[in-house]
């Protein structure tokens, strides 16, 4: 799940990411590891290349999940300004669940990634 977008790497400054790494960090100390409630599959994207049409579980927005996210959202540059909080699980299939989602999902780890850089800490405590 991404609580945000950071925007293209080549628009941010270097520096920017010790200091995204910090905010992730935060906000996973102050939440802990956290389950989601998953209240159903909707299918996201534009279709292009860039974005394809994809299966994504939604989640209702937690107390922790929203701790988080307000940790992180000085940094959003999505053209999306509503936060629907989601996990991508694969390309669009009508099928590929059978009608069985899970009815939450755990989140153990935080990770900030920039370009092929990525920094993944265990909130699990």
């Amino acid at each position: 799940m991404t609580l945000v977008f950071g925007g293209m790497i080549d628009e941010q400054p270097i520096g920017d990411f010790n200091a995204l790494i910090k905010d992730a960090i935060s906000a996973g100390r102050i939440t802990g590891a956290f389950s989601l409630p998953v209240v159903g599959i909707q299918q996201l994207g534009q279709g292009t290349l860039d974005n394809p049409i994809v299966d994504a579980l939604v989640f209702h927005p937690t107390p922790q999940l929203l701790v988080a996210r307000s940790f992180v959202e000085k940094w959003n540059k999505s053209e999306f300004k509503n936060f629907l909080p989601h996990a991508s699980i694969g390309p669009t299939n009508p099928t590929a669940m059978n009608n069985e989602i899970p009815s939450t999902l755990y989140f153990n780890k935080v990770a900030a990634c920039w370009g092929d850089q990525r920094a993944i800490f265990s909130i699990d405590f």
